[in-house]
């Protein structure tokens, strides 16, 4: 089995022999177990660690509980958690020794008070105080606790067998499971006050597939008793394959914070480990993740800068910062990364602003304007997406100069000269302002009509900018005279007292009749059904005012209760977003907007809605398999696909859709797409999925109208292969090798009919290894290559018809395993060869 197949498997896996001499910690960590713990029994679940041939007695033993990314109390994801409980007080934990003994790590949490879940829990007997004391608020707990027996019971007793954790819970009616757990054990006869460090992956989270090769690992590490002394990694592939593990990038002070950016194989699974070394050079356990990587796509993220607008622009040196804006987009599922910048075209981008991962966002950084003056300077700009795509890059080329430009100023409402109705004594106005050198000071306006002498009369705008600059503004301008027409005139003054060129709006005015507003309700977009469980809804819409302005806006709801009428307030663009309460049963929502004529707004389904709140509890939808009607039935090689067919039926909703995928097994699935509905509204429904050898498995999944999700039904299909041949033909049977070997051939052949084979690898158990030159033999146990490696194929049509491959023996009887993988990484075929290597005549033994 790979370490792929170790570790998605949830099974026990060793870091001694990935550890350096120096390590004073061996460790065993089970990981994605997801292992239920039975609920109200003593006997409770045991997790096994297994310390066979761990050679020395027991000096210092610590158990943690492990936690991927950050502890959070309020999750149950148990991918996130050493181990997930609503209710971690019924809990209790118990170490026992291959020998019997037995330690309990603790049984009443938090005096019986509760709380959720165990994260970067660690046990030593050199904390301070027991689980049992602490807070419940404080879950998930993260921290260093005392045992409620002490571990050094321990000491003294044989480190080698396997260690068995048993957790009971004790208590009816809160269920949990375990998830990654690491037992740590040191043979040292003098106990040191220390514990080994931990390592978490923030980024990316687990099953995270990327396009493009650029990939960023980021996490955090810390040691509850002493100083990091470094955080290290490798990445093995196809390209590596070996467990040389390097420095990460110190993000802190103190490798607190680390990061690692690879560039990896493209459409290939890469495996990512990582752990902490503390200055006592204790290791701690490996973190682990696998990235796939997909072909990089042709349209990478895009960007726009709006402001400054212009390529090349001039700004006045008494501005405290440049300001730069834009846009950006993308198509990768994983969505947007960092804005970047750079001063000059060569060297490193700096980030600039976190978009966080949405596919669509406006941006915004300032820079200081150290620059020299009347030089210009060029500002490069790009983004990257989530797994570091880059844009193409855009330049800004901004120069200071001492002489001020003088601010703009445009009228965005009206857009142009407009004719206006007689029965209005006011307009709005809206629009923008912008000065490349500086900053706006204000926006006037000034309408002559209304002037009684012949100095003009400017009068202030409103700002209504985010961030006070003026970018934005708006006045509403009252008229005391209406003639035939009314000109009113807007202008910007920047910082430094320059006027913009004044911009002009004509009102022709006319006799016209009445004006009515129109409401648009714009979500929800229909009459709609709620859960008696929703007590509220969001009701989101616009008001289109045509040029009179309003005087009220209200809402009006009818239900069990009576009539409530209600005002809500508009947003400058005119939108409304209020959330309105909801009784059982029909709710009818009205809204209504009156303007400054007193007219109003006409009736109707753009600007009403029913909200029913239906009293039941929520039935998810079903679906039943009916074709295959066994869980598990075997089908021909010959049969490469198959019909699955079934029923479903609505709950408290109706039906939406059935969902269907597919793959080798519940874990690795094709993405989830609806199947076919054959009686309408998938009452009856088909689903045709190809079959590839050994397991397929097919999981189905209603989705009512409102999105909610019934139980998962599912079947496995076994496609029946024809036996695979895995042959050695050199080293013969029984050969002995003469001693200080070189690298010792191996080639075989396969025979399979079906075309399965995918990959041969190999591994080599050998003795006590002899060092010639010093005369003696290594004194530690026997050595074993606890990863497969990959042979190589030398058929000529690709398909490992013949293999071979070359590696080291020891002195002694060497065991050579060789297996045969499918494109699942499953084994279908095994063998080994015993091959004997002469010792030399001279021992010194210890």
């Amino acid at each position: 089995m790979s370490l792929n197949s170790i570790l998605a498997a949830g099974l026990v896996v060793s870091t001694v022999l990935a550890q350096p001499a120096i390590a004073q910690y061996s460790s065993r960590f089970v990981d994605n177990i997801n292992l239920t713990i039975p609920d109200n029994t003593t006997a409770g679940v045991e997790i096994e660690f297994d310390f066979r041939g761990q050679e020395g007695n027991v000096g210092q033993v610590v158990l943690a509980f492990d936690g991927d990314g950050p502890c959070d109390g309020s999750i149950d994801d148990s991918l996130f958690l050493g181990l997930s409980h609503s209710f971690v007080s019924d809990l209790q934990a118990t170490l026992i020794s291959p020998t019997g003994q037995e330690v309990r790590l603790f049984s009443n949490i938090a005096g019986g008070f509760g709380g959720r879940n165990l994260c970067n829990v660690m046990f030593s007997d050199f904390a301070d105080t027991t689980l049992n004391n602490a807070n419940f608020q404080d879950a998930p707990f993260p921290g260093f606790w005392k045992p409620e027996q002490p571990l050094s019971t321990f000491n003294g007793l044989p480190a080698s067998g396997v260690w068995r954790l048993r957790i009971a819970d004790r208590v009816r009616g809160d269920v949990g499971k375990v998830q990654g757990v690491t037992l740590y054990i040191t043979t040292q006869t003098v106990q040191r006050n220390t514990i080994p460090p931990q390592v978490n992956i923030d980024i990316p989270r687990p099953s995270t597939t990327f396009n493009g090769p650029l990939v960023t690992f980021q996490g955090n590490a810390f040691d509850l008793r002493n100083q990091l002394d470094r955080v290290e990694y490798v990445i093995r592939n196809s390209t590596n394959q070996s467990f040389d593990f390097q420095p990460a990038t110190n993000l802190s002070d103190d490798w607190t914070e680390w990061t690692v950016q690879a560039e990896l194989p493209i459409d290939e699974r890469s495996e990512f480990y990582v752990r902490a070394v503390n200055t006592n050079g204790d290791v701690g356990a490996v973190a682990t993740r696998f990235a796939t990587t997909l072909f990089v796509p042709s349209n990478p993220p895009t960007l726009t800068v709006t402001r400054p607008a212009s390529a090349n622009s001039t700004f006045s040196s008494s501005i405290p910062d440049l300001i730069f804006e834009g846009s950006a987009s993308t198509t990768n599922p994983q969505g947007l990364g960092f804005v970047q910048s750079r001063i000059g075209n060569t060297g490193s981008f700096t980030n600039r602003q976190n978009l966080g991962g949405v596919a669509n966002a406006n941006w915004t950084f300032s820079l200081d304007p150290n620059f020299d003056l009347d030089e210009p300077t060029d500002i490069q700009i790009r983004v990257l997406d989530a797994n570091g795509t880059p844009s193409s890059v855009i330049s800004r080329v901004i120069t200071l100069s001492e002489t001020n430009t003088p601010p703009t100023v445009t009228v965005t409402e009206p857009a142009t000269n407009e004719n206006f109705t007689s029965l209005l004594s006011s307009r709005r106005f809206r629009g923008t302002a912008s000065d490349i050198d500086g900053l706006v000071n204000r926006v006037e306006y000034r309408i002559p009509s209304n002037e009684t002498n012949a100095n003009p009369v400017w009068l202030l705008a409103t700002d209504t900018s985010l961030g006070s600059d003026w970018s934005t503004w708006q006045f509403n301008a009252q008229f005391q005279n209406l003639q035939s027409f009314v000109d009113v005139f807007v202008r910007a003054r920047d910082i430094d007292g320059e006027f913009s060129t004044q911009v002009s709006r004509r009102l022709v005015v006319t006799t016209t009749g009445s004006i009515n507003p129109v409401v648009t309700i714009t979500d929800p977009v229909a009459n709609v059904s709620v859960n008696e469980s929703q007590s509220t809804v969001l009701v989101q819409g616009f008001v289109t005012t045509n040029n009179v302005g309003l005087s009220d806006f209200e809402y009006s709801l009818t239900n069990t209760l009576g009539t409530v009428v209600q005002d809500v307030t508009l947003q400058l663009d005119n939108s409304f977003s209020v959330i309105v309460p909801l009784e059982l049963g029909a709710n009818n929502l009205q809204f209504r907007a009156t303007n400054q004529l007193n007219f109003s707004s006409v009736n109707g389904t753009a600007n009403s809605r029913v909200i029913t709140r239906v009293q039941s509890t929520l039935i998810p939808p079903t679906a039943t398999i009916q074709l295959p009607a066994p869980l598990t039935i075997t089908v021909p090689n010959t049969q490469t696909s198959i019909r699955v067919t079934g029923v479903a039926s609505s709950g408290t909703n109706p039906l939406a859709s059935v969902l269907g995928s597919f793959g080798p097994n519940s874990v690795t699935q094709s993405a989830e797409a609806p199947v076919l509905s054959t009686a309408g509204n998938f009452a009856e429904w088909e689903y045709e999925i190809p079959l590839q050898p050994f397991n397929n498995v097919v999981r189905i999944t209603p989705v009512d109208s409102l999105g909610n999700r019934g139980t998962t039904v599912s079947r496995t299909i076994i496609r029946q292969f024809s036996p695979v041949s895995l042959n050695v033909t050199t080293p013969a049977l029984g050969v002995t090798l003469p001693a200080n070997s070189p690298n010792v051939g191996f080639t075989g052949t396969t025979s399979d009919a079906d075309g399965a084979v995918q990959l041969i690898q190999y591994r080599v158990t050998t003795p006590n290894e002899f060092f010639p030159q010093l005369n003696f033999l290594r004194t530690n146990a026997k050595q074993v290559s606890l990863f497969f490696q990959n042979a190589t194929d030398v058929s000529e049509e690709s398909d490992w018809t013949s293999w071979e491959f070359a590696v080291p023996l020891g002195a002694g009887e060497n065991t050579v395993e060789i297996r045969a993988l499918d494109s699942s990484f499953q084994t279908i075929a095994t063998t080994q060869r015993t091959v004997t290597v002469e010792l030399e005549d001279m021992y010194l033994f210890r």
